[in-house]
């Protein structure tokens, strides 16, 4: 709304008011605090969430390369991974726990249907684990969350086993 004597004067002059200023709707960018503490176990917010003025990024960079040192390169072994991480990830996100399951051993990893949707494997690095039928795999994987339908791109170290012509995830860690 125009300011009231900013109307005024036109109207005395007998000239078109001003016009109202129209803002655009967002996206806006905003930073807050939200004070929490731990017994650790759990968190709890333990203060009012505050706003802040935008902090200033830090020079710090993060290293994402993964050592290529003692990587398998065996194009056989690197397509069956491949394959098979396309198919547990869709089944991640897709899948039932009991379905999720079937392509694990040991520790159950708990499903991540309803949240994101699997898009794509990418960046797989292949390391010979212990033995001959256990692998290191280092792998970027593209996720959609659901609700807003925003991209996100994770990287997993995950430690994988052949057994009986079968892959399993024996272990899952986001990094």
């Amino acid at each position: 709304m125009p300011d009231p004597k900013a109307v005024k004067e036109p109207k005395k002059n007998k000239k078109d008011p001003p016009k109202a200023k129209v803002e655009n709707a967002g996206p806006y960018e905003k930073y807050f605090v939200v004070p929490v503490k731990t017994d650790g176990q759990s968190f709890v917010v333990h203060k009012i969430p505050y706003f802040i003025a935008t902090p200033k990024k830090p020079d710090i960079v993060a290293s994402r390369t993964v050592n290529q040192a003692d990587t398998v390169n065996d194009s056989v072994l690197q397509h069956e991974i491949t394959s098979f991480l396309r198919t547990f990830f869709k089944v991640f996100t897709t899948g039932t726990q009991e379905e999720l399951s079937y392509y694990t051993k040991d520790d159950p990893i708990p499903s991540m249907s309803g949240i994101m949707t699997f898009q794509e494997v990418k960046n797989i690095v292949i390391k010979k684990g212990k033995n001959d039928t256990d692998y290191l795999v280092n792998a970027t994987v593209v996720f959609q969350e659901n609700q807003s339908k925003a991209k996100v791109v994770y990287p997993y170290q995950l430690r994988l086993m052949k057994e009986e012509d079968r892959w399993f995830v024996k272990e899952m860690k986001n990094q």
